[in-house]
């Protein structure tokens, strides 16, 4: 891009070969001297954006960390519902052995414990009366 002088004005064209974006892009380009200025300042102002809550990637860093808290509480949730249906399965299959071993007793024995129980009953019965 070069400056061409018509009249009291200058006007701005493009080299040959060139769009006018790229005459438009190479003028609004920083110096080196400038890019290192405007690196310095944007790193002596990022800590005070967190400050007043227009930081960009403290807003990102927040919402990451809120959302490894819920993720987490999910899981431990998930794991809590897993180990109770875990514990009720394993009280299930302990139950149906209580109850298939009673089955599995001999009929005398279900016969001792009654006769044990109705006497316990009689003698309770003789001992303390009727109350």
């Amino acid at each position: 891009m070069y400056m061409q002088r018509h009249g009291s004005t200058y006007t701005h064209r493009s080299r040959p070969g060139e769009s006018p974006e790229d005459s438009h892009n190479r003028r609004n380009k920083p110096t080196p001297s400038n890019a290192a200025a405007i690196k310095t300042a944007l790193a002596d102002m990022e800590p005070l954006l967190g400050k007043v809550g227009g930081s960009e990637k403290l807003e990102w860093s927040k919402k990451k960390e809120e959302n490894a808290c819920k993720t987490a509480e999910r899981n431990s949730k998930a794991s809590g519902l897993a180990l109770h249906k875990e514990m009720t399965e394993c009280h299930a299959e302990f139950s149906k052995k209580i109850v298939e071993e009673e089955k599995q007793k001999e009929a005398g024995y279900q016969m001792r414990v009654r006769f044990l129980r109705k006497m316990f009953a009689g003698i309770e019965k003789e001992m303390f009366g009727d109350e």
